[in-house]
């Protein structure tokens, strides 16, 4: 708690390149399931590939767009940007685009490598490389996920961070 505080305080450049690293190990290792997880696929395991119907995938897709949280703290560190009203909206559409196929793509692995009745619900993944022999990956799964975890909170916390200073500059402050 006390480093989060510590690089909340220091300003948006250092919190900026530290959410930069910790966001390059995240990648990282979702792309590390994907190439791996690729290779113990089983194609037996996508049928049936919509076992819940449209109405299902459209259920879970509701479910997992809580999963984009972050964009708005996103564009409220925009004033501290250089040429937010270009490039704001470009970092937007790109890291969406991004996150979306990463998503897609590790969704896949992971139905691949195992029948959707045997995904573990609490940690689908790092089960899922269990499954295959894969322990050391498993765990190191099971880390980037605890990252992944943190690293939200801190994006959270960046975010009011820099909503207090545009309240209190546009007044939208309650008085004490």
């Amino acid at each position: 708690m006390p480093v989060r505080r510590v690089l909340l305080t220091l300003g948006i450049k250092s919190a900026a390149r530290f959410e930069t690293v910790v966001v390059v190990l995240k990648v990282l290792v979702v792309l590390l399931v994907i190439v791996v997880g690729f290779f113990h696929v089983s194609t037996s395991n996508y049928s049936p590939f919509f076992p819940f119907g449209v109405g299902g995938a459209f259920t879970g897709a509701a479910t997992v767009f809580f999963a984009v949280f972050g964009y708005d703290a996103m564009s409220t560190a925009a004033e501290e940007s250089k040429d937010a009203q270009r490039h704001m909206p470009k970092a937007i559409m790109y890291s969406l685009a991004i996150t979306m196929v990463l998503y897609v793509l590790a969704t896949l692995v992971l139905t691949g490598m195992q029948n959707y009745t045997e995904v573990d619900p609490e940690s689908g993944f790092s089960t899922a490389f269990q499954s295959v022999g894969l322990d050391a990956l498993a765990d190191v799964i099971a880390v980037g996920a605890i990252i992944g975890i943190l690293t939200v909170m801190f994006t959270f916390m960046l975010g009011v961070t820099r909503m207090h200073p545009s309240e209190h500059c546009f007044r939208a402050a309650v008085p004490a």
